[in-house]
């Protein structure tokens, strides 16, 4: 019965995060300009120069971006259907689906940056995926891999595409139950007051190096 309940609270994160995530085009046209500052700035770079460069403005931008969210003020600004978010997974996961967010989009910049066409489903949940697996290790120091493997043995290697939305869902119910949102309470203590943007900025940051190597 308690995995049912996880299991739904983390479909309910899922679809939060779902939500407040920007559109492709947004996403891939940002990209875009940093590859067009990248190329007038350092016009003797070759292709994997630029590609490097451009990962780092990434990085940089939704580690600042996530860092602005470390306060409560700014979320009407940021969000505007914040209430939204609220009712869908509660006060105490706001903080979470807020950095999922953000993760979510730099992850998403940086596949397109390195060639994969994020308007294709399977690469957009491949990149969600990045950014909720990295999230969680670095919020609860575990693995996630580790962990499935010991449950599920060789039958993780047999799912397909189609089946990463369940990986995914796996990840957000960890994300959502208890002890993980007392241990992101800790780590992220940006609801209701103007605390935790460092800390925000070095885990999102942290995040992106990692889905960079």
């Amino acid at each position: 019965m308690k995995e049912v309940d996880d299991q739904s609270k983390g479909r309910k994160l899922l679809s939060a995060v779902e939500r407040i995530v920007d559109d492709n085009d947004s996403i891939i046209a940002k990209v875009e300009r940093f590859r067009r500052k990248a190329r007038a700035d350092h016009p003797e770079a070759n292709d994997e120069m630029i590609r490097a460069l451009v990962s780092g403005r990434i990085i940089k931008a939704y580690s600042n971006a996530s860092a602005i969210s470390g306060g409560a003020t700014a979320l009407p600004a940021l969000l505007p259907g914040a209430g939204s978010i609220v009712a869908l997974v509660g006060g105490a996961l706001v903080d979470v689906a807020l950095i999922l967010k953000f993760e979510t989009e730099m992850a998403l910049a940086l596949c397109w940056n390195y060639g994969l066409d994020i308007r294709e489903e399977r690469h957009r949940n491949t990149a969600l995926l990045m950014a909720s697996v990295n999230t969680h290790d670095y919020q609860t120091g575990g693995d996630f891999w580790e962990d499935v493997i010991k449950a599920e043995g060789e039958a993780l290697w047999n799912n397909s595409p189609r089946e990463l939305p369940k990986l995914i869902v796996q990840v957000m119910a960890r994300l959502a139950v208890g002890q993980v949102s007392k241990g992101v309470a800790k780590v992220l203590p940006f609801v209701g007051i103007a605390v935790g943007a460092g800390l925000n900025k070095t885990l999102t940051d942290a995040v992106g190096q990692r889905c960079v190597g």
